[in-house]
Protein backbone atom coordinates (compact mmCIF):
# COMPACT_ATOMS: atom_id res chain seq x y z
CA UNK A 1 0.00 0.00 0.00
CA UNK A 2 1.38 3.79 -1.04
CA UNK A 3 0.57 6.02 2.20
CA UNK A 4 1.06 9.75 1.83
CA UNK A 5 1.63 11.01 5.65
CA UNK A 6 1.35 14.75 5.80
CA UNK A 7 2.63 16.42 9.05
CA UNK A 8 3.02 20.08 10.04
CA UNK A 9 6.07 20.03 12.41
CA UNK A 10 6.96 22.82 15.62
CA UNK A 11 9.76 24.78 15.99
CA UNK A 12 11.20 22.56 18.71
CA UNK A 13 10.88 18.84 18.22
CA UNK A 14 8.67 17.33 20.71
CA UNK A 15 7.01 13.94 21.27
CA UNK A 16 4.60 14.52 18.54
CA UNK A 17 7.61 14.50 16.18
CA UNK A 18 8.81 11.48 17.53
CA UNK A 19 5.23 9.68 17.55
CA UNK A 20 4.71 10.53 13.78
CA UNK A 21 8.39 9.04 13.01
CA UNK A 22 7.37 6.09 14.86
CA UNK A 23 3.74 5.51 12.92
CA UNK A 24 5.88 6.00 9.61
CA UNK A 25 8.64 3.29 10.72
CA UNK A 26 5.52 0.96 11.70
CA UNK A 27 4.24 0.76 8.41
CA UNK A 28 7.15 0.71 6.55
CA UNK A 29 8.55 -1.85 8.65
CA UNK A 30 5.00 -4.15 7.31
CA UNK A 31 6.21 -3.88 3.89
CA UNK A 32 3.92 -0.28 2.96
CA UNK A 33 5.46 2.37 0.82
CA UNK A 34 5.37 5.47 3.07
CA UNK A 35 6.34 9.36 1.57
CA UNK A 36 6.52 11.36 4.29
CA UNK A 37 5.11 15.33 3.44
CA UNK A 38 6.10 17.44 6.42
CA UNK A 39 6.34 21.68 6.92
CA UNK A 40 7.53 23.19 9.92
CA UNK A 41 6.55 26.19 11.62
CA UNK A 42 10.35 27.86 11.38
CA UNK A 43 8.75 28.91 7.71
CA UNK A 44 6.82 31.11 9.57
CA UNK A 45 9.77 32.68 11.58
CA UNK A 46 11.81 33.10 8.52
CA UNK A 47 9.11 34.73 6.45
CA UNK A 48 8.53 37.43 9.74
CA UNK A 49 4.88 37.88 11.49
CA UNK A 50 2.67 39.37 8.42
CA UNK A 51 4.48 37.17 5.98
CA UNK A 52 3.74 34.06 8.54
CA UNK A 53 -0.03 35.33 9.17
CA UNK A 54 -0.64 35.21 5.26
CA UNK A 55 1.13 32.25 4.97
CA UNK A 56 -1.09 30.21 6.81
CA UNK A 57 -4.26 31.80 6.04
CA UNK A 58 -4.13 31.32 2.53
CA UNK A 59 -5.08 27.74 1.10
CA UNK A 60 -3.70 28.03 -1.99
CA UNK A 61 0.05 27.19 -1.03
CA UNK A 62 -0.82 24.09 1.28
CA UNK A 63 -3.37 23.19 -1.88
CA UNK A 64 -0.37 23.16 -4.64
CA UNK A 65 1.72 21.49 -2.38
CA UNK A 66 -0.42 18.37 -1.21
CA UNK A 67 -1.90 18.32 -5.09
CA UNK A 68 2.18 18.11 -6.26
CA UNK A 69 2.69 15.17 -3.56
CA UNK A 70 -0.27 13.03 -4.76
CA UNK A 71 0.32 13.97 -8.12
CA UNK A 72 3.76 12.67 -8.53
CA UNK A 73 3.47 9.77 -5.67
CA UNK A 74 0.01 8.25 -6.40
CA UNK A 75 -1.11 7.19 -2.83
CA UNK A 76 -3.50 4.64 -2.24
CA UNK A 77 -4.90 6.72 1.17
CA UNK A 78 -3.65 9.82 2.70
CA UNK A 79 -2.84 9.94 6.93
CA UNK A 80 -3.02 13.34 8.18
CA UNK A 81 -1.06 14.17 11.33
CA UNK A 82 -1.18 17.82 12.63
CA UNK A 83 -2.21 20.37 10.00
CA UNK A 84 -1.90 23.60 11.79
CA UNK A 85 -1.41 25.82 10.61
CA UNK A 86 0.44 25.83 7.45
CA UNK A 87 -1.33 22.69 5.82
CA UNK A 88 -5.06 22.87 6.87
CA UNK A 89 -7.92 23.55 4.31
CA UNK A 90 -5.73 24.07 1.58
CA UNK A 91 -4.46 20.69 2.11
CA UNK A 92 -7.75 19.04 2.64
CA UNK A 93 -9.06 20.86 -0.42
CA UNK A 94 -6.36 19.00 -2.40
CA UNK A 95 -7.18 15.90 -1.17
CA UNK A 96 -10.76 16.26 -2.55
CA UNK A 97 -9.40 17.52 -5.53
CA UNK A 98 -7.60 14.04 -6.35
CA UNK A 99 -10.60 12.25 -4.52
CA UNK A 100 -8.18 10.31 -2.30
CA UNK A 101 -9.28 8.38 0.90
CA UNK A 102 -8.16 10.05 3.64
CA UNK A 103 -7.37 9.65 7.64
CA UNK A 104 -6.96 12.22 10.55
CA UNK A 105 -5.04 11.73 14.02
CA UNK A 106 -6.19 13.57 16.50
CA UNK A 107 -3.47 14.90 18.48
CA UNK A 108 -4.53 17.50 20.34
CA UNK A 109 -7.57 19.83 21.75
CA UNK A 110 -6.98 22.31 18.85
CA UNK A 111 -10.68 21.76 17.12
CA UNK A 112 -11.81 23.23 21.10
CA UNK A 113 -9.29 25.36 21.94
CA UNK A 114 -6.98 28.21 20.29
CA UNK A 115 -3.88 27.31 22.71
CA UNK A 116 -4.97 23.34 21.87
CA UNK A 117 -4.74 22.64 25.67
CA UNK A 118 -7.94 23.31 27.16
CA UNK A 119 -6.32 24.70 29.99
CA UNK A 120 -5.47 28.49 31.66
CA UNK A 121 -5.05 30.42 34.74
CA UNK A 122 -4.21 27.10 36.46
CA UNK A 123 -7.01 25.07 35.65
CA UNK A 124 -9.03 23.27 32.99
CA UNK A 125 -10.75 26.32 30.93
CA UNK A 126 -14.33 25.60 29.02
CA UNK A 127 -14.84 29.08 28.47
CA UNK A 128 -15.20 28.58 24.62
CA UNK A 129 -17.28 25.79 24.91
CA UNK A 130 -19.24 27.58 27.30
CA UNK A 131 -19.20 30.62 25.01
CA UNK A 132 -20.31 28.49 21.79
CA UNK A 133 -17.56 30.11 20.04
CA UNK A 134 -13.84 30.51 20.25
CA UNK A 135 -14.79 34.77 20.40
CA UNK A 136 -13.43 34.10 24.23
CA UNK A 137 -9.78 32.75 23.06
CA UNK A 138 -9.27 35.82 20.77
CA UNK A 139 -10.36 38.72 23.40
CA UNK A 140 -8.24 37.04 26.30
CA UNK A 141 -5.26 36.21 22.98
CA UNK A 142 -5.04 32.39 24.10
CA UNK A 143 -3.07 31.16 20.91
CA UNK A 144 0.87 32.83 21.33
CA UNK A 145 -0.53 35.50 24.14
CA UNK A 146 -1.77 37.59 21.13
CA UNK A 147 -5.43 38.67 20.01
CA UNK A 148 -4.27 39.25 16.51
CA UNK A 149 -2.61 35.58 16.25
CA UNK A 150 -5.68 34.01 17.81
CA UNK A 151 -7.98 36.10 15.57
CA UNK A 152 -5.54 34.48 12.68
CA UNK A 153 -6.28 30.77 14.62
CA UNK A 154 -9.96 31.08 14.98
CA UNK A 155 -10.14 32.10 11.39
CA UNK A 156 -7.66 29.05 10.03
CA UNK A 157 -10.16 26.95 12.21
CA UNK A 158 -13.24 28.03 10.66
CA UNK A 159 -11.45 27.43 6.85
CA UNK A 160 -9.88 24.22 8.35
CA UNK A 161 -13.80 22.57 9.38
CA UNK A 162 -15.81 23.81 5.98
CA UNK A 163 -13.33 21.67 4.15
CA UNK A 164 -13.50 18.59 6.20
CA UNK A 165 -17.15 19.21 6.11
CA UNK A 166 -16.90 19.51 2.05
CA UNK A 167 -14.15 16.12 2.14
CA UNK A 168 -14.55 14.52 5.29
CA UNK A 169 -12.10 11.47 6.46
CA UNK A 170 -12.95 8.19 6.24
CA UNK A 171 -12.54 7.71 10.10
CA UNK A 172 -10.81 10.15 13.07
CA UNK A 173 -7.82 8.02 14.86
CA UNK A 174 -7.83 9.70 18.42
CA UNK A 175 -4.40 9.27 20.43
CA UNK A 176 -6.60 8.37 23.49
CA UNK A 177 -10.05 8.10 24.78
CA UNK A 178 -9.81 11.07 26.61
CA UNK A 179 -8.93 13.68 23.13
CA UNK A 180 -11.93 11.44 21.31
CA UNK A 181 -14.14 12.54 24.13
CA UNK A 182 -13.16 16.40 24.44
CA UNK A 183 -13.61 16.35 20.94
CA UNK A 184 -16.75 14.54 20.52
CA UNK A 185 -18.71 17.56 19.32
CA UNK A 186 -16.16 19.18 17.25
CA UNK A 187 -16.10 16.70 14.37
CA UNK A 188 -17.82 15.66 11.66
CA UNK A 189 -20.70 14.13 12.73
CA UNK A 190 -21.05 10.11 11.62
CA UNK A 191 -17.23 10.04 10.81
CA UNK A 192 -16.09 7.04 13.20
CA UNK A 193 -13.60 8.18 16.14
CA UNK A 194 -11.23 5.34 16.65
CA UNK A 195 -8.43 5.39 19.43
CA UNK A 196 -4.87 4.03 18.52
CA UNK A 197 -2.46 5.20 21.14
CA UNK A 198 1.13 6.02 19.94
CA UNK A 199 3.64 3.57 19.90
CA UNK A 200 7.45 3.79 21.09
CA UNK A 201 10.33 2.59 19.41
CA UNK A 202 11.84 -0.72 21.31
CA UNK A 203 15.23 -0.46 23.40
CA UNK A 204 16.26 -2.28 26.03
CA UNK A 205 15.33 -1.34 29.33
CA UNK A 206 16.51 -4.08 31.52
CA UNK A 207 18.64 -2.05 34.53
CA UNK A 208 18.46 -3.55 38.28
CA UNK A 209 20.43 -0.43 39.35
CA UNK A 210 18.20 2.11 39.71
CA UNK A 211 17.43 5.26 41.69
CA UNK A 212 16.19 8.85 41.91
CA UNK A 213 12.98 10.47 40.44
CA UNK A 214 13.38 11.61 36.77
CA UNK A 215 10.95 14.23 35.05
CA UNK A 216 11.26 15.35 30.99
CA UNK A 217 8.88 17.95 29.91
CA UNK A 218 8.28 21.85 30.04
CA UNK A 219 8.89 23.54 33.04
CA UNK A 220 5.24 25.25 32.80
CA UNK A 221 2.17 25.50 35.16
CA UNK A 222 0.47 23.52 33.08
CA UNK A 223 2.43 20.68 33.70
CA UNK A 224 2.67 21.12 37.62
CA UNK A 225 6.07 22.00 37.95
CA UNK A 226 4.61 23.45 41.24
CA UNK A 227 4.33 19.28 42.06
CA UNK A 228 7.71 19.10 41.13
CA UNK A 229 9.35 22.09 43.04
CA UNK A 230 7.51 20.75 45.97
CA UNK A 231 8.56 17.32 45.81
CA UNK A 232 12.10 18.47 45.38
CA UNK A 233 12.04 20.44 48.81
CA UNK A 234 10.35 17.95 50.54
CA UNK A 235 12.82 15.25 49.55
CA UNK A 236 15.94 16.09 50.21
CA UNK A 237 17.65 12.82 50.52
CA UNK A 238 16.27 11.88 46.91
CA UNK A 239 17.88 12.82 43.56
CA UNK A 240 15.70 14.82 40.86
CA UNK A 241 17.19 14.84 37.48
CA UNK A 242 14.87 17.09 35.38
CA UNK A 243 15.55 17.10 31.72
CA UNK A 244 13.47 20.76 30.11
CA UNK A 245 13.07 24.30 30.03
CA UNK A 246 10.11 26.88 30.24
CA UNK A 247 8.38 29.99 31.65
CA UNK A 248 8.87 28.32 35.12
CA UNK A 249 13.00 28.08 34.66
CA UNK A 250 13.97 30.95 36.61
CA UNK A 251 11.58 29.90 39.16
CA UNK A 252 13.03 26.54 38.91
CA UNK A 253 16.60 27.91 38.80
CA UNK A 254 15.82 29.36 41.99
CA UNK A 255 15.13 25.91 43.67
CA UNK A 256 17.76 23.88 42.17
CA UNK A 257 20.15 26.81 43.45
CA UNK A 258 19.12 26.04 47.39
CA UNK A 259 19.14 22.34 47.31
CA UNK A 260 21.30 19.67 46.51
CA UNK A 261 19.74 16.87 45.17
CA UNK A 262 18.55 18.03 41.57
CA UNK A 263 20.45 17.61 38.43
CA UNK A 264 19.25 19.80 35.48
CA UNK A 265 19.36 19.74 32.06
CA UNK A 266 17.82 22.41 30.17
CA UNK A 267 18.06 20.44 26.75
CA UNK A 268 18.73 16.54 25.48
CA UNK A 269 18.45 14.51 22.23
CA UNK A 270 15.69 11.47 22.95
CA UNK A 271 18.30 9.09 23.21
CA UNK A 272 20.39 10.71 26.30
CA UNK A 273 16.49 10.40 27.83
CA UNK A 274 15.99 7.09 27.52
CA UNK A 275 19.51 6.55 28.93
CA UNK A 276 18.37 8.51 31.90
CA UNK A 277 14.80 6.78 32.48
CA UNK A 278 16.65 3.07 32.20
CA UNK A 279 18.55 4.62 35.41
CA UNK A 280 15.59 6.39 37.33
CA UNK A 281 13.00 4.50 39.36
CA UNK A 282 10.57 6.84 38.88
CA UNK A 283 9.26 8.81 36.13
CA UNK A 284 7.11 11.33 37.35
CA UNK A 285 4.47 13.80 34.80
CA UNK A 286 2.22 15.84 37.24
CA UNK A 287 0.14 17.13 34.45
CA UNK A 288 -2.70 19.73 35.50
CA UNK A 289 -3.74 19.57 31.82
CA UNK A 290 -5.85 16.88 30.04
CA UNK A 291 -2.97 15.34 28.12
CA UNK A 292 -3.57 14.44 24.89
CA UNK A 293 -1.63 11.33 25.24
CA UNK A 294 1.26 11.04 27.58
CA UNK A 295 4.58 9.82 25.40
CA UNK A 296 6.97 10.04 28.17
CA UNK A 297 5.10 7.61 30.43
CA UNK A 298 4.85 5.23 27.92
CA UNK A 299 9.06 5.93 27.24
CA UNK A 300 9.36 5.39 30.99
CA UNK A 301 7.09 1.75 30.30
CA UNK A 302 9.70 0.51 27.66
CA UNK A 303 12.73 1.25 30.05
CA UNK A 304 11.19 -0.52 33.03
CA UNK A 305 10.64 2.49 35.02
CA UNK A 306 7.61 2.96 36.89
CA UNK A 307 5.18 6.15 35.59
CA UNK A 308 3.70 8.22 38.28
CA UNK A 309 1.05 10.87 36.45
CA UNK A 310 -1.37 12.91 36.73
CA UNK A 311 -5.45 11.84 37.09
CA UNK A 312 -6.33 13.43 33.79
CA UNK A 313 -6.38 12.34 29.98
CA UNK A 314 -3.78 10.03 28.34
CA UNK A 315 -1.70 9.99 31.18
CA UNK A 316 -4.39 8.51 33.36
CA UNK A 317 -5.21 5.95 30.74
CA UNK A 318 -1.60 4.76 30.60
CA UNK A 319 -1.18 4.40 34.37
CA UNK A 320 -4.28 2.39 34.61
CA UNK A 321 -2.80 -0.56 32.75
CA UNK A 322 -0.27 -0.98 35.41
CA UNK A 323 -2.19 -0.09 38.71
CA UNK A 324 -4.93 3.07 38.66
CA UNK A 325 -3.05 3.95 42.34
CA UNK A 326 -0.21 5.17 39.93
CA UNK A 327 -2.44 7.95 38.79
CA UNK A 328 -2.40 11.07 41.07
CA UNK A 329 -4.94 14.02 41.93
CA UNK A 330 -2.86 17.16 41.36
CA UNK A 331 -4.94 19.19 44.11
CA UNK A 332 -2.29 17.61 46.70
CA UNK A 333 1.32 17.61 46.26
CA UNK A 334 2.03 15.31 49.59
CA UNK A 335 0.28 12.29 47.97
CA UNK A 336 3.05 12.35 45.16
CA UNK A 337 5.81 12.90 48.16
CA UNK A 338 4.59 9.67 50.18
CA UNK A 339 3.68 7.40 46.63
CA UNK A 340 7.10 7.97 45.35
CA UNK A 341 8.63 7.69 49.02
CA UNK A 342 7.01 4.21 49.06
CA UNK A 343 8.32 3.13 45.70
CA UNK A 344 11.84 4.36 46.28
CA UNK A 345 11.84 2.54 49.67
CA UNK A 346 10.55 -1.39 48.09
CA UNK A 347 13.64 -3.81 48.18
CA UNK A 348 15.22 -4.90 44.82
CA UNK A 349 12.94 -7.89 44.46
CA UNK A 350 9.85 -5.98 44.70
CA UNK A 351 10.97 -3.28 41.87
CA UNK A 352 12.30 -6.01 39.98
CA UNK A 353 8.95 -7.38 39.80
CA UNK A 354 6.99 -3.66 39.51
CA UNK A 355 9.88 -3.00 36.77
CA UNK A 356 9.17 -6.12 34.48
CA UNK A 357 5.52 -5.68 34.78
CA UNK A 358 5.52 -1.63 33.12
CA UNK A 359 8.14 -3.57 30.53
CA UNK A 360 5.41 -6.23 29.84
CA UNK A 361 2.47 -3.46 30.10
CA UNK A 362 5.04 -1.37 26.86
CA UNK A 363 5.54 -5.12 25.13
CA UNK A 364 2.04 -6.09 24.86
CA UNK A 365 0.41 -2.33 23.96
CA UNK A 366 3.10 0.16 22.43
CA UNK A 367 5.62 -1.12 20.47
CA UNK A 368 5.67 -0.43 16.88
CA UNK A 369 4.64 -3.59 15.57
CA UNK A 370 1.36 -3.81 17.52
CA UNK A 371 0.77 -0.03 16.00
CA UNK A 372 1.39 -0.89 12.29
CA UNK A 373 -0.83 -3.84 12.52
CA UNK A 374 -3.11 -1.51 14.78
CA UNK A 375 -3.04 1.47 11.70
CA UNK A 376 -3.41 -1.41 9.16
CA UNK A 377 -6.57 -2.47 10.54
CA UNK A 378 -7.99 0.51 10.71
CA UNK A 379 -7.40 1.58 7.16
CA UNK A 380 -8.98 -1.94 5.89
CA UNK A 381 -12.00 -1.24 7.76
CA UNK A 382 -12.93 2.22 6.62
CA UNK A 383 -10.39 3.38 3.19
CA UNK A 384 -13.13 1.82 0.78
CA UNK A 385 -16.06 2.61 2.72
CA UNK A 386 -17.79 6.29 1.33
CA UNK A 387 -20.66 7.14 2.28
CA UNK A 388 -20.71 10.81 0.80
Amino acid sequence: MKILMLHNDYQQVGGETHSVGSEVAALRERGHEVKLLTVSNTELKQLGKLRGLQRATTPKFSFELVRGAIDQFQPDLVHAQNLFPLLGAGAIDALHHASVPWFRTLRNFRKRCLSANLFRDGKICTSCQTAGSAFPGVIRGCYRNSSLQSGVALVYGRHEMMAELRYPPRAYIAVSSAVGTELSHSLVPGIPVVVKPNAVQAHNGTNLQRSGILYVGRLEAHKGVDILLSMIESMPETTFTVVGEGPESEVFASVQARSGNVVWHKRLDNSRVLELMSASRIVIAPSKWIEPFGRVAVEALSMGALPIVGDRGGLAEIAAMVNARYSLSTDRFEVWVETASEVLSMDAHDFSALSAHCRNVYVSNYTTAINGSQLEDIYKRFADTDDR
